[in-house]
């Protein structure tokens, strides 16, 4: 049997559970074989959670009663095991902040279901704060130091926001730094200070991830002294608040830039919240990638908007 994936993990891992839950103690090979797999591949993932325990900055937390498989092979869980307990009472601010950063991790690593990404919502909210991990460092990211250090252009394909291809750029780089959770570049694009022969040529800021095939050029510079971490873009481009209610899992899957505010449960599986985009593109595309489930409360005109390229894009697939 080929290795499972970290997708098919987490979907053999949860229903692991769920079936003691509902069946009560279960064996591991009837397990293994209503979910199709190896049953040595599964007792290799639940290990982990049968010996679990971790250290708080008081204590040492011990949960290895919380899933019990003994000797015959039969798995079941504790009646006072942990993930039940916390379903009635809010979990402390340690525990909250582990359980959010697990879910956070495993939402970078495979497709989230609705239930986890509502599990992350609630404990966004519970801590008060979005937590954003820091992004290990991308390998581009250390050809950008080095031309940087010594004063040499860098080459690449840029795919901009609201570019349908990504074109050839020459960036002369002024600094390289993480920020809200991904990894940027300050830098001059050498051909438009040639082409406006603007001085001091302005200094734009280009989302690594959306470099490619990123090299050192010829060109040589002397990188500028006064370029600092912005605390947010300089935007002189228009802006839209949209007022929109959703599934709750549908915000944290967006993958267009927004500013997302005054999120409301509705208690019925939907969101409220207000997002705000700039850029008419980044507006457009946004109205298309809520979904055929979303609901657009206001501006109005943001409503027909939406049928519109709705109705377009039935149109091209047809």
């Amino acid at each position: 049997m080929p290795p499972l994936s970290k997708q098919r993990k987490f979907e053999v891992l949860t229903a692991t559970f769920a079936i003691v839950e509902e069946c009560g103690p279960t064996p591991l090979t009837e397990i293994a074989r209503r979910l199709g797999v190896d049953v040595g591949a599964l007792r290799e993932l639940i290990d982990p959670l049968l010996f679990l325990e971790y250290r708080t900055s008081t204590d040492i937390v011990d949960l290895t009663r919380a899933f019990l498989l003994d000797e015959r092979g039969v798995l079941r869980v504790d009646e006072g095991h942990w993930l039940r307990n916390l379903r009635s009472v809010p979990p402390s601010d340690d525990d909250a902040l582990r359980l959010f950063l697990a879910a956070q991790v495993v939402s970078d690593e495979i497709t989230p279901s609705a239930e986890l990404a509502s599990a992350r919502a609630k404990l966004a909210a519970h801590l008060g704060a979005e937590v954003l991990l820091e992004a290990p460092v991308p390998p581009e990211a250390r050809i950008v130091t080095e031309a940087i250090g010594t004063g040499r252009s860098i080459r690449c394909r840029y795919l901009g926001f609201e570019d349908d291809v990504a074109r050839d750029r020459e960036l002369l780089a002024q600094l390289v730094y993480h920020r809200w959770g991904r990894w940027y570049v300050a830098a001059v694009d050498a051909d438009a200070q040639d082409r406006t022969g603007e001085e001091p040529a302005r200094v734009k800021h280009f989302r690594l991830d959306r470099m490619s095939d990123v090299r050192l050029g010829d060109r040589r510079y002397e990188p500028r002294e006064d370029v600092r971490v912005p605390d947010w873009f300089g935007i002189d481009r228009p802006s839209w608040t949209l007022t929109v209610r959703v599934p709750a899992g549908v915000l944290d899957h967006l993958g267009l830039p927004h500013v997302r505010r005054q999120v409301r449960d509705l208690g019925d599986g939907r969101v409220e919240a207000e997002l705000v985009v700039v850029g008419e593109r980044m507006r457009d595309q946004l109205l298309v990638a809520l979904g055929p489930d979303a609901e657009i409360i206001g501006p109005e005109e943001m409503r027909e908007r939406r049928r519109t390229w709705a109705r377009e894009l039935a149109e091209r697939m047809c």
